[in-house]
């Protein structure tokens, strides 16, 4: 097949790029970058690299988090002129973790055609690696930095039933790795950094083990973390067959339960105490 010479439909084409190593990309994404009228980019520096590596000449434009509603009406407009149009982010899958979604759902809205390049993800790829269960998973992306606002993060961390999955940085990782420990303990976690590239690195064991290693070895790059199931379907049935013993005398009250069962089941939260309780 030409590169560039594939006819592609008027639309958006969002197209997953290498999330390190430059040889993690398939075919098709190089023709429908070759083929487009224009890619759409995080950062132009950064996508140069990548397209100057597979010789793609396409023109670049940035749409990124500070795009606005003009600009979509803009991209809206050139795909109701016949141009087909690439979107694709710095590293990974497209729209994981970025506000790119707004731009789909009004190309919907619009009647526009929208299609995928499936490929690389650094969020499942994590996942794959980190020898947690895979069947169901959290993404949580980056935590907040405001306290309050983690707090709530962290709670609704420990009721996952599933293996919680986070974005990082080198220079925020050990705000994480302290926060894990003051909320859930010294649990097992594991974080992967630089993945498919020269310095790939996994850590995995106690969380206290990985902070110390990042203060001897400060970890660089970009960084995932991921958390094991907190609560699993044993501790919610185990609540529930406790909850139907303490309903056999009829003096305990929904909130009476959730106080008595709050003490031994320290992982969750009274809230769901109080509502397996009341139903």
């Amino acid at each position: 097949m030409d590169k560039g010479n594939i006819k592609l439909e008027p639309g958006l084409y969002i197209v997953a790029t290498p999330i390190g190593n430059l040889d993690d990309i398939t075919l098709r994404a190089i023709n429908v970058m070759h083929s487009a009228d224009i890619i759409l980019c995080e950062n132009t520096k950064n996508s140069v690299k990548l397209l100057s590596h597979y010789g793609i000449k396409t023109k670049l434009s940035c749409y990124n988090d500070h795009s606005s509603g003009r600009d979509r009406g803009k991209i809206i407009s050139m795909i109701n002129e016949g141009k087909s149009i690439a979107l694709i982010s710095d590293a990974g899958t497209p729209l994981i973790s970025d506000p790119g979604y707004k731009l789909i759902k009004e190309l919907y809205e619009n009647g526009c055609y929208v299609t995928s390049c499936p490929g690389p993800c650094s969020a499942i790829n994590a996942l794959a690696m980190s020898g947690f269960p895979t069947d169901s998973f959290v993404f949580e992306g980056f935590l907040p930095l405001k306290q309050k606002d983690r707090t709530e993060k962290f709670e609704k961390i420990k009721l996952n039933q599933a293996t919680t999955i986070l974005f990082d940085t080198g220079n925020k990782i050990s705000k994480t790795l302290e926060d894990i420990i003051s909320y859930f303990g010294d649990i097992e976690i594991s974080v992967l950094r630089e993945m498919t590239k020269k310095f790939e690195e996994r850590l995995s064991g106690k969380a206290s083990n990985i902070l110390s290693h990042h203060a001897n070895t400060p970890m660089k790059g970009e960084i995932v973390t991921l958390i094991p199931p907190q609560i699993s379907n044993d501790d919610i049935e185990e609540v529930k067959s406790d909850i139907k013993i303490l309903k056999k005398d009829k003096s305990n009250s929904s909130k009476d339960i959730t106080k008595i069962l709050s003490f031994k089941y320290k992982k969750i939260s009274k809230k769901d105490i109080y509502d397996l309780a009341s139903k």
